[in-house]
């Protein structure tokens, strides 16, 4: 069986450390993105202590060629991309925002 691998983008947070902890248990290759390195070390110490060790994107979401140039490094390093998460949800008082318009 050839190796998952898993992108999450978002990360940072209580949910997105449980989602890169359930799928590195698995033995699916965590792929993180961010524009900040340093949120990361909770998660990646939490993961590290499982004997789990995630790969590490610096992505910066606004700049579209640094997204190419993630794309072509997974591509480059695994071949294909399985599972694409994004976790990156607002919340407003702890209910979701919806804006509309009439």
């Amino acid at each position: 069986m050839s190796l998952l691998v898993a992108l999450i983008i978002g990360t940072g947070d209580e949910l997105e450390d449980e989602i890169a902890y359930q799928l590195g248990k698995k033995s699916i290759c965590v792929l993180f993105c961010s524009n900040n390195e340093n949120k990361f070390e909770r998660i990646i110490k939490k993961l590290n202590n499982e004997d789990i060790e995630p790969k590490f994107i610096i992505l910066n979401t606004v700049d579209l060629k640094t997204t190419d140039e993630v794309i072509e490094k997974i591509d480059e390093q695994f071949g294909k991309l399985d599972i694409l998460i994004n976790v990156g949800i607002f919340l407003d008082n702890n209910q979701f925002k919806i804006n509309t318009m009439c």
